[in-house]
């Protein structure tokens, strides 16, 4: 059994996670049983929600995916509940943790802006800078930047990949769109 679910679903469970490990601390629930939960609850908050009987069977599936005979023993009712008890208790650790702020922003919009403003065409330059965005989220960057500095490291980095001069507007530097600085961006 596999979960289908879409890219901002699963930057923000990164988010919730990474959110969830940095403000916490060790608890006692197991990163496997966080990182379900963010999974759980991104899917919500980015409006394509799953199932907490198909959540906790996947789940368990995988965290036991050496045991043979894991697909059995969630097929029995205790082991079931309990999978479902263990995701319902962090779900409600985590949403108190993050203080309940299911608003996540993510980089894909002001990149898309910004390559539609300055009409870029190069898809192979869009393509890399989306790419770039994926890699980010995939890191604890996206704790520490705001969403329009990594869309602006992310252009600023497929335009040097692709060789690629960034346009100015209105005798403004590209990088001003995004109230960003160059030392800034040779940071990122």
């Amino acid at each position: 059994m596999v979960m289908v679910i879409g890219s901002n679903c699963d930057n923000g469970c990164n988010w919730h996670r990474c959110d969830y490990l940095m403000d916490a601390g060790v608890t006692t629930i197991g990163p496997q049983i966080i990182a379900v939960v963010s999974m759980f609850l991104a899917c919500k908050a980015e409006e394509t929600p799953r199932w907490l009987s198909d959540v906790a069977v996947v789940a368990y599936k995988l965290m036991y995916k050496w045991d043979p005979s894991a697909s059995r023993r969630i097929k029995q009712r205790d082991v079931y509940d309990k999978q479902k008890e263990l995701i319902v208790n962090g779900e409600r650790l985590l949403l108190s943790t993050i203080a309940f702020d299911l608003n996540i922003e993510h980089p894909y919009k002001p990149l898309v802006t910004a390559l539609k403003r300055w009409d870029i065409s190069n898809k192979k330059l869009a393509e890399v800078a989306w790419n770039f965005v994926n890699d980010w989220l995939r890191t604890t960057l996206s704790l520490q930047y705001k969403p329009h500095y990594i869309a602006a490291g992310s252009i600023f980095l497929a335009a040097k990949f692709q060789k690629v001069k960034l346009p100015k507007e209105k005798g403004k530097a590209w990088w001003m769109e995004f109230d960003v600085s160059p030392k800034q961006l040779e940071g990122l």
